[in-house]
């Protein structure tokens, strides 16, 4: 039944420790989601986490960005890695370290990350006409 709720739409569920059994998703399961986040998250060549990279207007936009999904990652209880170089380079890497792989815990933090408004590098954006994430929620 949730695979047909939207990936948004969905709460994060207490991760399971590696010990459980528990094991990373395929590389078919993840590309069968992958769609319904915005193109430029990419998955890694080994299948294991999915990650995207996009510059910020400025430093001040590119933090802002982090403080909204760090506040999403506290509420659903499941935190990406989340780095700012260069002064507004934003990159998220998305992955369950417990199974060293993808959960769908991994997918839905994305897709409700996509939501979150940026205020992108007008450059970048030219440079990048295929993303989706927050652009709209940004031009409000």
């Amino acid at each position: 039944m949730s695979e047909s709720i939207p990936l948004c739409d969905r709460k994060c569920e207490a991760c399971k420790r590696g010990g459980d059994g528990s094991v990373p998703m395929s590389r078919e399961e993840v590309s069968k989601h992958m769609p319904s986040l915005c193109p430029s998250w990419q998955l890694s060549p080994e299948g294991d986490k999915i990650s995207r990279t996009f510059n910020a207007k400025n430093f001040a936009s590119a933090i802002d960005f982090i403080n909204k999904i760090a506040a999403l990652a506290e509420e659903e209880g499941h935190h990406p890695d989340l780095s700012v170089s260069n002064w507004n380079t934003v990159s998220v890497v998305m992955w369950t370290h417990t199974i060293k792989g993808l959960d769908i815990n991994d997918l839905i933090v994305a897709a409700k990350s996509d939501l979150i408004p940026v205020v992108y590098s007008p450059k970048w954006l030219r440079e990048n006409p295929h993303v989706t994430a927050g652009v709209a929620a940004a031009e409000k």
